[in-house]
Formats: C-alpha cells, structure tokens, sequence
C-alpha cells in the first residue's frame, strides 16, 4: 500500500506542475487580449480572488518580468501586453479600484468615480 500511496503522489504532483505550467502560457497570452471578457483580472494574474495584496504584487512581478518589452524584442505584442499588465496592477493593487472590481466587474476609468457620487 505505501508504494501505491506514493506513486499516486507522485502523478498527482506531474499533473499540478503540468497544470501550472499552462496557466502560466495561458496568462501570456491573455495579457494581450483586449476583451476583458474572456479573463477576470485574477485570472490573468494566475491568484485567486481572495488572494492578498502581497501575492498580487508577486505575481505581477513574476509576470512583469517575463513580459517586459526589453525581454522580448521579437515580440511585436510585448509593449500591448505589458501595458495591458499595467492596467491589471492598477485596478488590483489599489484597494478600492479592487473592491469596485470586485462588485462590478467593470474595469473602465470612467466608473472608478462612482463612489463618489
């Protein structure tokens, strides 16, 4: 039973990095996608939405840095997607753009102001 125990581990353990692995190339390619419809933003990020403030800004930079245009200069789309990367960390990294994403879903400047009205 121990050897069957650990050889269940063992898939279960290749079957999570093989997960991970294509969140990871899902969340390249999602960044430049312009529908905000297809990803929520901690989709992208690859967190969940109950994730704190500390593991969005390391997923940011985990990001960041592998979509950073300087990195990838065969890339045509690296500049869009960087800054598509940026608008997620604005909206996530500030408590009450994420908390108006959070009940809205709407990342669009325009309805940021509404708490004031």
């Amino acid at each position: 039973m121990g050897k069957r125990n650990k050889t269940t581990s063992k898939v279960h353990e290749e079957e999570n990095i093989e997960s991970e692995e294509e969140q990871q190339q899902t969340n390249n390619h999602d960044v430049g996608q312009s529908s905000s419809n297809d990803k929520s933003l901690y989709e992208i990020l690859g967190v969940e939405r109950t994730a704190t403030q500390q593991e969005i800004k390391k997923a940011y930079h985990k990001l960041a840095l592998r979509l950073h245009p300087d990195k990838n200069p065969d890339d045509e789309d690296a500049k869009e997607k960087f800054q598509q990367l940026q608008k997620v960390i604005s909206i996530l990294g500030d408590e009450e753009k994420r908390s108006l994403y959070d009940q809205t879903g709407c990342v669009d400047d325009a309805v940021s102001n509404l708490h004031i009205l």
